[in-house]
C-alpha cells in the first residue's frame, strides 16, 4: 500500500467507530513471528502467509463469520 504500511491500517480499523467490529484477516509474504504478533497486538483475527491457499482462506472466513454471529 503506497499511503500507509499494514500496521497503520489495522491501527486505523481497530480505532474507528465504523469498522472496528469487521473481523480482519492479513494476507502477507512475511513470514516472520514478530510481525504475527505485532499484527496480533493491533487486533487482526487471522493471519495468511502468501502465497496462500484459497480454500484455506474461504475456511477461515467461514470460521469467522460463525464466530461472530
Amino acid at each position: 500500500m503506497p499511503e500507509l504500511d499494514g500496521f497503520e491500517f489495522i491501527r486505523l480499523i481497530r480505532e474507528s467507530g465504523y469498522f472496528a467490529h469487521l473481523p480482519l484477516i492479513v494476507l502477507s509474504g512475511e513470514e516472520s513471528s514478530s510481525e504475527r504478533i505485532r499484527c496480533l497486538k493491533l487486533g487482526e483475527n487471522d493471519y495468511l502467509i502468501k502465497p496462500f491457499n484459497p480454500e484455506e482462506l474461504s475456511l477461515r472466513i467461514e470460521n469467522l463469520l460463525r464466530l461472530k454471529m
